[in-house]
C-alpha cells in the first residue's frame, strides 16, 4: 500500500490541478498513519485519522506538532541521529521503530518509513506509521520466554551435573567403609585366635558401620528438611552439655589429624531449650568439618558463652578457608569448597545445609567468615531459655533386660542371624523364621515373650503379619517390634495401627533392643 501511495503522490503533475486536501480525503481512508511533513521544521502539516487514532490527538492537535515532541525520552537520540543522516541523502529512504508518547502518557511502539515527495512544486517528508505495540509485547514476552528457557535448561544441566556429582560422592563415601568392614572381616577370618587383631578389628567394623549410619542419617535427614517434617524434641539444655558431646564425637577425627584443640565453655551455666541431639549434630558437623578442612597439626578452637541475651558458639580453625566464589553457596545442598576426585576430605556436602537448618529450626542463625588460606570462623547464635533449669537425667545406665523368648522375622538371613547371635549373648531365648508363612507356622506351637518383625518381608508384609499374629489368643499379651528401614512419623503410625507396640529403624544399635525387649507396657 506505501509504494501505491507513493508512487500516486510522485504521478502527481506539477500539482495545480490537485489540492493536498484531496489528497489527504483519500489517504484518510488507509489503515495506517500517513502524514506530511515540512522538511525544515519536521511539523506536521498534513495528518489523517489514523495517525491521530494511534497518537489520541485530534487533528488539530496534532497539525503544528513536531514528530520529536510526540517521540519518547529514551528514543529521541536514535530518532535524531536517523533522522540527520536521511536529510543528508545518505539513505534514499529512512525506517525506523520507537516509541510515541500518546496524549494519555502511555507509550505505543511505531514502525515509521520516511520518504521524500514533491507537491506543489515543493518537496516534503511524506511518513507512514503503522501501531506495532501488540507485536513488540508479543516479541519481548517471546524473548522473556526464551531467557526463562535458557535459564532453566542452564539450572537444569546445573542440576544433573550436581546430581552425578553427588552421586558419585556418594559412592566414595559408601566404598569407604564398606571396604574397611570388608578387609577387617577377612583379617579376622585369618586370625581368629588373635585376641588383640580381632579387637582391632571389631574396632574398625564398629566405627565403619557408624559412619554408614551417619552417612544415611543425613540423606534422611535432607529429605526431612525438604519436606518440613524434621520434628525437634525440645528441652532444657545446657550449652556445656552440647559442646562436651559434639567434643565427644569428633575427639577421634580432631587426634587422628593431629589437631590442636582448643575447648572454652562458659564457667557461668548457659541454658538454651532446643533438641539435644540435633544440637550436638550441629556442633559435632562444624567441629568435623574444621577438623577435615585444616592441614594435620592445625589449631582448631570452640568458644561457648552467653553474649547479648544469646547463646555464642563459634567454632574456628587455621584450615585452607572458603574462596570467595563458594562462599555465597557454601550452605547450598551438595555445595562443597573442595570436591576435586581425590576427595580426601570426604563428605556428601550436605552438612552444612542440615546445620543450617537445625539452627534456624531453634530460632538461631549461622554467619561464616573466612579467607582462603588464612581458616575459617563460624558462629552459631541460639536464643536462651527463658527460665533455665536442670532438666531431669538418667543418672545410671538401665538394668540387663530379663530373659525373654524372642522370635525373630527377617528375610535377610545374614540380619536374622547376627540379630539372633546378638540377642543370645544378652542371654535371651531366639528362634527366628524367613518369611511370614514361617512366622504363622513357628507360632503354633512357640509363644515369644517379644517379636521383632521386618515390615519388609516378601509376600505378605510385615504390617500384615502382625495383624493375623495378634488374633492368636496366645500371643495377646507379646509385645510386638516393627524393624523397619523407614523411620519417618507416619512409618511409627502405620506400626501402630497394625498392631505393633514399638518401631525401631534400621541399623539396630542392641542397647536399644535390649531397652525395648526389657519393657512391658505399650509404647
Amino acid at each position: 500500500m506505501y509504494r501505491k501511495l507513493k508512487d500516486a503522490v510522485d504521478a502527481l503533475p506539477t500539482l495545480a490541478d490537485i489540492s493536498a486536501e484531496e489528497i489527504f480525503l483519500e489517504l484518510d481512508r488507509a489503515n495506517v498513519g500517513m502524514a506530511l511533513i515540512d522538511i525544515e521544521t519536521r511539523r506536521f502539516l498534513r495528518v489523517n485519522a489514523k495517525i491521530c487514532e494511534i497518537t489520541g490527538y485530534a487533528r488539530e492537535e496534532l497539525i503544528h506538532k513536531t514528530a520529536a515532541e510526540l517521540t519518547h525520552p529514551d528514543d529521541k537520540t536514535l530518532d535524531a541521529e536517523s533522522f540527520t543522516r536521511f536529510v543528508r541523502g545518505e539513505v534514499d529512504r529512512r525506517v525506523i521503530e520507537k516509541r510515541y508518547v500518546r496524549k494519555d502518557g502511555a507509550p505505543v511502539w511505531v514502525h515509521i518509513t520516511t520518504s521524500m515527495v514533491r507537491l506543489g512544486g515543493r518537496r516534503y517528508l511524506f511518513g507512514v506509521t503503522e501501531d506495532i505495540t501488540a507485536r513488540k509485547h508479543s516479541q519481548e514476552a517471546l524473548a522473556d520466554a526464551l531467557i526463562e528457557a535458557e535459564l532453566a535448561k542452564q539450572a537444569l544441566q546445573k542440576a544433573d551435573r550436581r546430581k552425578d556429582e553427588f552421586l558419585a560422592m556418594l559412592a566414595h563415601e559408601l566404598r569407604n567403609p564398606l571396604s574397611s568392614i570388608h578387609n577387617a572381616v577377612q583379617v579376622l577370618g585369618a586370625v581368629a585366635d588373635d585376641d588383640a587383631v580381632r579387637e582391632r578389628m571389631q574396632g574398625i567394623i564398629a566405627r565403619q558401620s557408624l559412619h554408614l549410619a551417619r552417612l544415611v542419617d543425613d540423606l534422611l535427614d535432607v529429605t526431612r528438611i525438604r519436606t518440613g517434617k524434621i520434628i525437634l524434641r525440645r528441652q532444657n539444655v545446657r550449652l556445656a552439655d552440647v559442646v562436651s558431646a559434639a567434643v565427644e564425637t569428633t575427639r577421634p577425627l580432631i587426634d587422628g589429624r593431629a589437631h590442636a584443640l582448643a575447648v572454652n565453655v562458659s564457667e557461668r551455666p548457659v541454658w538454651l531449650v532446643g533438641d539435644e541431639v540435633r544440637l550436638v549434630q550441629v556442633l559435632a558437623n562444624l567441629l568435623s568439618n574444621a577438623a577435615k578442612y585444616t592441614p594435620s597439626g592445625g589449631r582448631i578452637a570452640i568458644d561457648a558463652a552467653d553474649e547479648d541475651g544469646c547463646a555464642v558458639v563459634r567454632v574456628a580453625d587455621s584450615g585452607v578457608g572458603i574462596p570467595d566464589e563458594v562462599l555465597p553457596h557454601i550452605f547450598d545442598l551438595f555445595e562443597q569448597a573442595n570436591s576435586t576426585l581425590a576427595r580426601t576430605e570426604g563428605g556428601l556436602g550436605i552438612g552444612l545445609t542440615i546445620v543450617k537448618s537445625l539452627v534456624e529450626g531453634h530460632g538461631g542463625t549461622i554467619r561464616i567468615s573466612t579467607a582462603a588460606g588464612v581458616g575459617t570462623i563460624v558462629e552459631v547464635r541460639l536464643p536462651l531459655a527463658a527460665e533455665p533449669h536442670e532438666s531431669p537425667r538418667e543418672k545410671s545406665r538401665p538394668a540387663r533386660a530379663p530373659r525373654r523368648n524372642i522370635l525373630v522375622v527377617e528375610d535377610n538371613a545374614d540380619a536374622a542371624e547376627s540379630l539372633s547371635l546378638l540377642l543370645r549373648l544378652h542371654g535371651h531365648s531366639v528362634r527366628t523364621a524367613g518369611d511370614s508363612r514361617a512366622a504363622l507356622d513357628i507360632t503354633e506351637d512357640f509363644h515369644p515373650d517379644v517379636l521383632l518383625i521386618d515390615i519388609g518381608l516378601p509376600g505378605m508384609d510385615g504390617y500384615e503379619l502382625a495383624r493375623h499374629l495378634r488374633r492368636k489368643e496366645a500371643l495377646q499379651a507379646s509385645t510386638f517390634v516393627a524393624i523397619s528401614g523407614y523411620g519417618e512419623a507416619r512409618d511409627k503410625v502405620r506400626a501402630v495401627q497394625a498392631g505393633y507396640d514399638y518401631h525401631l529403624v534400621k541399623p539396630l544399635n542392641i542397647a536399644d533392643v535390649e531397652e525395648t525387649v526389657g519393657r512391658r507396657e505399650v509404647h
